[in-house]
């Protein structure tokens, strides 16, 4: 047993970490690019028809059909689901994203009726709705209609073909996307699933002689994105050196916790585990695919942001003989794979431009950030401090030497 003084002295300790160092970090020295802070990107946006006047007497004229259709054969005729479905679109193309969303859900709604819950005739129906879902910034329906497309693509099990696939990706990309700004107090188990799924799609794509040289890739860096969340997202626990005297180390942890901590220590087992793990998937995936380069800069990227530089530079070095433009000017990592958040389901967002040198070992320095709109919003001083948590690849020079650069990047800066 500890003795008494030493007990003390060692939960004392412990105490301190506790109040001190929480388990998920609430920022960290570096950030991975996209969460805050992403890359202008062309939104899916509503389409405006020249021709309003025409759309809308089109429109009188179906939802005349369909109430007749309804009258005559009844709610559920088969017969409705291509109606509502062209009903929904012209509403679309008028911009009244409602309408065409309770449209979309009535004829999908009908598909599910005569086709079944499972059918694939609501594939496409169902991806329309998504996206105006995604649109709308509905995060919670957006996420269960997510859901329900993954489960009907199979839930990430083979047999494959390309649409599971990249309905696989897709169900992994929009996990991270919503994982990636919210607290993971209670959804540690969602992040553990998210990993878990990622390793199980790498195990069974990878090693299909039928896909892996096509998918081994992307499949591959959608994981690697995962890791770099658990990497950011979940602070390393601190040790405590205990000497050769102490036999026991007295339990901290509450009792009405202890249900949570086999997940928590899982969290941290994945977060001591990741740069290796992550290294040896993108090894492997390089033995198979097609998209070698691609996936040894992911390799590069993966050990320089992980502050492993000596093997980083090695990787650079090649690769700048054969792809000197890769180092033309400094990046922001991860490049690939990405990070990708929606500004219309954040808080707010704006974009705010900036100027700044990144150094050689890829931190940003002297940073300047540039917001032209509405005062207020505090949008400069959010923006730097979360440009300056980013880490960079550095540029190189015509020797293929590392060199400190000027860049000007105009990124869209996101709230909670």
């Amino acid at each position: 047993m500890i003795p008494m003084c030493q007990y003390w002295s060692v939960l004392s300790s412990i105490l301190i970490i506790l109040i001190s160092d929480p388990l998920f970090a609430a920022s960290a020295a570096e950030q991975p690019f996209g969460v805050y802070l992403a890359t202008p990107r062309v939104l899916d946006t509503v389409p405006q028809s020249i021709k309003a006047t025409r759309i809308s007497a089109a429109n009188q004229d179906a939802e005349l059909r369909i109430e007749t259709l309804k009258n005559d054969e009844g709610p559920y005729n088969p017969a409705l689901a291509p109606l509502l479905t062209a009903a929904g679109s012209r509403a679309l193309e008028l911009g009244d994203t409602a309408k065409a969303l309770m449209l979309y859900r009535q004829a999908l709604y009908n598909l599910r009726v005569n086709n079944g819950l499972y059918s694939e005739a609501q594939l496409s129906l169902l991806q329309s709705i998504m996206s105006l879902l995604r649109l709308s910034g509905d995060l919670e329906a957006l996420d269960h209609r997510v859901d329900y497309f993954y489960r009907l693509m199979g839930s990430g099990q083979p047999p494959w073909n390309t649409a599971k696939i990249e309905a696989s990706l897709k169900y992994l990309e929009w996990t991270q996307e919503k994982l990636s700004h919210q607290s993971w107090d209670d959804k540690e188990r969602e992040a553990i699933a998210l990993v878990d799924d990622g390793e199980r799609l790498i195990a069974s794509i990878c090693q299909s002689p039928d896909f892996a040289a096509d998918w081994c890739a992307a499949v591959t860096l959608r994981h690697i994105a995962s890791l770099y969340l658990i990497q950011w997202r979940v602070k390393p626990s601190a040790h405590i050196p205990v000497d050769s005297g102490f036999r026991d180390v007295p339990d901290w942890r509450a009792a009405e916790s202890a249900e949570r901590f086999p997940v928590l220590d899982r969290l941290q087992m994945m977060r001591h585990s990741l740069k290796t793990k992550g290294a040896v998937f993108l090894t492997d995936a390089l033995s198979v695919t097609n998209e070698k380069l691609m996936i040894e800069l992911a390799l590069a990227d993966w050990y320089w942001f992980l502050g492993d530089v000596a093997k980083a530079k090695g990787l650079y070095a090649e690769l700048y003989q054969r792809e000197p433009q890769l180092f033309s000017t400094p990046t922001p990592l991860p490049a690939e794979p990405t990070l990708k958040r929606d500004p219309a389901l954040a808080e707010d967002s704006a974009r705010v431009d900036f100027s700044a040198e990144v150094s050689v070992s890829g931190t940003p320095k002297r940073v300047v950030a540039t917001y032209v709109g509405e005062e207020g919003k505090d949008w400069e001083s959010r923006g730097l401090r979360h440009f300056r948590t980013l880490r960079f690849r550095p540029a190189m020079d015509t020797n293929g030497q590392f060199v400190a650069a000027s860049i000007a990047l105009s990124l869209i800066v996101m709230r909670e």
